[in-house]
């Protein structure tokens, strides 16, 4: 396991603070966005650190990242405007050092909606999960018409949005979306981090399999 290595990315607002963990020989590469900078979101978030470690030992290599005017990152916050060309930047640096690799989109709440935005504009990944999907505030309605698989994994009392919620607003569910449920859990994870992070490594590794695997070009081992 190779240990996580901080860079900077170059950025339209400035240069932006990343994290990067190399797997020998990728399979894929994943992307992680982290909660609402305003509330004290940052890529040191408990979910995005556990859920990019486990994310990892499934051979994916992972980037975290922050936002403009997040943690060490140069700019201000833009209202998900910005955001999203943070996390479009950050896919095409992660995308030029691994090519070819399928590519994944992790968001946790505020995360989640810049990462939907994003491929709403442009099909920039090939899987899609959002963790602690913020439906009470953000407008998914498009959610459906993603053509990629989507993995969902919501609180099961998230204030944002319930599992009950999130699956009743889904209707029946088509076969490329799969919602994962974290019990007695809350918005933020509370006292449930490990689990959670379980649960979205779980169900990457289910829709990769499920979904991606096959479609693009077989793994190889990268030096760093």
């Amino acid at each position: 396991m190779h240990a996580a290595k901080k860079l900077r990315i170059q950025g339209e607002a400035g240069l932006l603070e990343c994290q990067l963990r190399l797997a020998a020989t990728p399979k894929a590469i994943a992307l992680f966005a982290h909660p609402h900078p305003l509330y004290g979101g940052t890529m040191d978030n408990p979910i995005i650190y556990r859920s990019a470690r486990r994310v990892h030992q499934l051979g994916i290599s992972t980037l975290c990242f922050n936002f403009r005017g997040a943690g060490k990152s140069q700019g201000t916050h833009n209202h998900g405007h910005g955001e999203i060309e943070d996390l479009e930047t950050c896919s095409r640096w992660l995308k030029g050092l691994l090519p070819g690799l399928p590519l994944v989109f992790i968001g946790y709440s505020f995360g989640a909606w810049c990462a939907f935005r994003a491929l709403k504009k442009r099909q920039l990944a090939e899987l899609y999960v959002a963790i602690g999907l913020p439906l009470l505030k953000y407008d998914f309605a498009e959610i459906h018409s993603l053509d990629l698989p989507i993995g969902i994994v919501q609180a099961q009392f998230d204030e944002f949005g319930t599992a009950t919620e999130i699956r009743n607003f889904l209707g029946e569910n088509p076969a490329h979306i799969q919602v994962a449920e974290v019990l007695d859990s809350d918005h933020l994870f509370t006292g449930k981090s490990v689990a959670a992070a379980e649960q979205i490594g779980d169900i990457v590794e289910r829709l990769f399999e499920r979904h991606v695997r096959g479609v693009h070009c077989t793994p190889r081992s990268h030096t760093p």
